[in-house]
Protein backbone atom coordinates (compact mmCIF):
# COMPACT_ATOMS: atom_id res chain seq x y z
CA UNK A 1 0.00 0.00 0.00
CA UNK A 2 1.46 3.23 -0.92
CA UNK A 3 1.24 6.27 1.79
CA UNK A 4 -1.27 8.25 -0.90
CA UNK A 5 -3.39 5.47 -0.84
CA UNK A 6 -7.38 6.32 0.07
CA UNK A 7 -7.23 4.29 3.70
CA UNK A 8 -4.26 6.04 4.56
CA UNK A 9 -5.70 9.49 3.69
CA UNK A 10 -9.11 8.07 5.70
CA UNK A 11 -6.85 7.25 8.66
CA UNK A 12 -5.22 10.79 8.25
CA UNK A 13 -8.16 12.18 8.42
CA UNK A 14 -9.34 10.44 11.29
CA UNK A 15 -6.33 11.36 13.27
CA UNK A 16 -6.93 14.98 12.68
CA UNK A 17 -10.14 14.52 14.12
CA UNK A 18 -8.75 12.79 17.23
CA UNK A 19 -6.37 15.85 17.43
CA UNK A 20 -9.05 18.13 18.72
CA UNK A 21 -8.97 16.60 21.82
CA UNK A 22 -5.76 16.89 22.80
CA UNK A 23 -4.68 19.73 25.33
CA UNK A 24 -3.28 22.85 24.31
CA UNK A 25 0.14 22.25 25.22
CA UNK A 26 0.91 18.69 24.16
CA UNK A 27 4.04 19.30 22.40
CA UNK A 28 5.69 20.78 25.39
CA UNK A 29 5.41 17.64 27.65
CA UNK A 30 7.36 14.41 27.71
CA UNK A 31 5.84 11.11 27.80
CA UNK A 32 5.93 10.58 31.35
CA UNK A 33 4.76 14.24 31.90
CA UNK A 34 1.70 13.30 30.41
CA UNK A 35 1.10 10.33 31.77
CA UNK A 36 0.98 12.50 34.61
CA UNK A 37 -1.40 14.49 33.78
CA UNK A 38 -3.98 10.99 33.36
CA UNK A 39 -2.65 10.17 37.02
CA UNK A 40 -3.86 13.61 38.65
CA UNK A 41 -6.81 13.56 36.51
CA UNK A 42 -6.32 16.63 34.29
CA UNK A 43 -6.08 14.45 31.11
CA UNK A 44 -8.78 11.43 30.42
CA UNK A 45 -6.15 9.57 28.30
CA UNK A 46 -2.79 9.27 27.02
CA UNK A 47 -2.25 7.17 23.53
CA UNK A 48 0.87 5.72 24.86
CA UNK A 49 3.12 2.39 24.81
CA UNK A 50 3.17 -0.09 27.83
CA UNK A 51 6.10 2.15 29.38
CA UNK A 52 3.25 4.17 30.88
CA UNK A 53 2.38 1.30 32.95
CA UNK A 54 5.49 2.19 35.35
CA UNK A 55 4.80 5.24 35.63
CA UNK A 56 0.93 4.32 36.72
CA UNK A 57 2.02 1.82 39.37
CA UNK A 58 4.36 3.60 40.32
CA UNK A 59 1.92 6.80 41.45
CA UNK A 60 0.10 4.05 43.48
CA UNK A 61 -2.71 3.35 40.83
CA UNK A 62 -4.21 -0.32 40.33
CA UNK A 63 -4.83 -2.06 36.88
CA UNK A 64 -7.98 -2.53 36.12
CA UNK A 65 -9.37 -0.60 39.11
CA UNK A 66 -7.74 2.70 38.65
CA UNK A 67 -6.54 2.32 35.08
CA UNK A 68 -7.47 1.02 32.26
CA UNK A 69 -6.38 0.33 28.44
CA UNK A 70 -7.22 -0.43 24.96
CA UNK A 71 -5.64 -0.82 21.70
CA UNK A 72 -5.75 2.09 19.91
CA UNK A 73 -8.74 2.39 17.82
CA UNK A 74 -8.42 0.75 14.08
CA UNK A 75 -5.17 -1.62 15.36
CA UNK A 76 -6.97 -4.12 16.81
CA UNK A 77 -5.59 -7.52 15.52
CA UNK A 78 -1.92 -6.17 15.46
CA UNK A 79 0.68 -5.90 17.95
CA UNK A 80 3.25 -3.32 17.48
CA UNK A 81 6.87 -4.37 18.56
CA UNK A 82 8.96 -2.39 19.95
CA UNK A 83 12.15 -4.87 20.82
CA UNK A 84 15.26 -3.14 22.72
CA UNK A 85 18.31 -5.13 22.62
CA UNK A 86 21.37 -5.46 24.13
CA UNK A 87 25.08 -6.43 22.26
CA UNK A 88 28.48 -7.00 23.52
CA UNK A 89 31.26 -5.21 21.52
CA UNK A 90 33.58 -7.22 19.43
CA UNK A 91 36.40 -5.11 21.54
CA UNK A 92 34.67 -4.60 25.14
CA UNK A 93 37.32 -3.28 27.63
CA UNK A 94 35.43 -5.30 30.48
CA UNK A 95 34.27 -8.76 28.27
CA UNK A 96 33.70 -11.28 31.49
CA UNK A 97 31.77 -7.73 33.36
CA UNK A 98 29.52 -7.28 30.10
CA UNK A 99 28.82 -10.92 29.19
CA UNK A 100 27.96 -11.36 32.88
CA UNK A 101 25.24 -8.55 33.14
CA UNK A 102 24.28 -9.96 29.67
CA UNK A 103 23.60 -13.29 31.00
CA UNK A 104 21.70 -11.47 34.11
CA UNK A 105 19.17 -9.30 32.35
CA UNK A 106 18.23 -12.53 30.03
CA UNK A 107 17.75 -14.48 33.14
CA UNK A 108 14.35 -15.47 34.17
CA UNK A 109 14.61 -13.90 37.47
CA UNK A 110 15.49 -10.78 35.72
CA UNK A 111 12.88 -10.81 33.12
CA UNK A 112 10.00 -11.34 35.80
CA UNK A 113 11.20 -8.86 37.77
CA UNK A 114 11.48 -6.16 35.10
CA UNK A 115 8.55 -6.94 33.30
CA UNK A 116 6.27 -6.85 36.13
CA UNK A 117 7.88 -3.40 36.95
CA UNK A 118 7.68 -1.70 33.25
CA UNK A 119 4.40 -3.20 32.00
CA UNK A 120 6.08 -4.72 28.92
CA UNK A 121 6.32 -8.47 28.54
CA UNK A 122 9.37 -10.98 28.83
CA UNK A 123 11.16 -12.20 25.63
CA UNK A 124 11.97 -15.44 27.30
CA UNK A 125 8.81 -17.84 27.10
CA UNK A 126 9.87 -20.04 29.78
CA UNK A 127 8.70 -17.10 33.00
CA UNK A 128 6.34 -17.29 35.87
CA UNK A 129 3.56 -15.72 33.82
CA UNK A 130 1.72 -15.63 36.96
CA UNK A 131 4.03 -13.03 38.70
CA UNK A 132 2.68 -10.86 35.78
CA UNK A 133 -0.04 -8.23 35.90
CA UNK A 134 -3.75 -8.66 34.09
CA UNK A 135 -2.40 -5.68 31.58
CA UNK A 136 1.01 -8.19 30.67
CA UNK A 137 -1.30 -11.05 30.54
CA UNK A 138 -3.60 -9.04 27.69
CA UNK A 139 -0.24 -7.83 26.07
CA UNK A 140 1.51 -11.22 26.21
CA UNK A 141 -2.41 -12.83 24.47
CA UNK A 142 -2.46 -10.06 21.81
CA UNK A 143 1.31 -10.99 21.04
CA UNK A 144 0.47 -14.44 20.97
CA UNK A 145 -2.43 -14.29 18.61
CA UNK A 146 -1.95 -10.66 16.56
CA UNK A 147 -0.14 -9.94 13.65
CA UNK A 148 3.35 -9.01 14.33
CA UNK A 149 4.15 -4.80 13.09
CA UNK A 150 7.76 -3.74 13.62
CA UNK A 151 7.93 0.34 14.82
CA UNK A 152 8.62 2.98 12.07
CA UNK A 153 9.04 5.39 15.17
CA UNK A 154 11.29 3.15 17.05
CA UNK A 155 13.36 2.69 13.70
CA UNK A 156 12.56 -0.75 13.23
CA UNK A 157 10.68 -1.21 10.41
CA UNK A 158 12.48 2.24 8.38
CA UNK A 159 15.71 3.66 7.99
CA UNK A 160 16.43 6.36 10.00
CA UNK A 161 16.07 9.17 7.09
CA UNK A 162 12.37 8.18 6.58
CA UNK A 163 12.01 8.17 10.40
CA UNK A 164 13.03 11.88 10.07
CA UNK A 165 10.90 12.56 7.36
CA UNK A 166 8.17 11.17 8.80
CA UNK A 167 8.42 12.63 11.95
CA UNK A 168 8.82 15.79 10.37
CA UNK A 169 5.70 15.15 8.47
CA UNK A 170 3.51 14.82 11.28
CA UNK A 171 4.51 17.65 13.04
CA UNK A 172 3.76 19.77 10.13
CA UNK A 173 0.17 17.61 9.60
CA UNK A 174 -0.31 18.66 13.76
CA UNK A 175 0.04 21.94 12.85
CA UNK A 176 -2.25 22.18 9.43
CA UNK A 177 -4.18 19.17 9.32
CA UNK A 178 -3.46 19.11 5.47
CA UNK A 179 -4.06 15.29 4.22
CA UNK A 180 -3.30 16.11 0.88
CA UNK A 181 1.05 17.29 1.74
CA UNK A 182 1.56 15.44 4.70
CA UNK A 183 0.23 11.83 2.64
CA UNK A 184 2.58 13.57 -0.19
CA UNK A 185 5.13 13.92 2.38
CA UNK A 186 5.41 10.15 3.27
CA UNK A 187 4.90 9.06 -0.94
CA UNK A 188 8.07 11.28 -1.67
CA UNK A 189 9.94 10.65 1.85
CA UNK A 190 9.64 6.93 0.79
CA UNK A 191 11.02 6.98 -2.29
CA UNK A 192 13.82 9.15 -1.10
CA UNK A 193 14.23 7.00 1.28
CA UNK A 194 13.93 3.38 -1.17
CA UNK A 195 11.04 2.08 0.58
CA UNK A 196 8.94 2.47 -2.01
CA UNK A 197 9.64 3.12 -6.61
Amino acid sequence: MMFDDPRVKEAARVYGRMLDYQNADHSALSWDQAVRRVIHGKAAFTAMGDWAYGELVKAGLVESQNFGWVSFPGTEGTFLVVADGFALAKSAPNVAEAVAWLEMVGSKEAQEAFNALKGSIPVRTDVDKGKLGVYQQWSMASFHHDALLASCVQGEAAPAAFQQELNDAISMFVADRNVERFTGALVQAARASGLSK
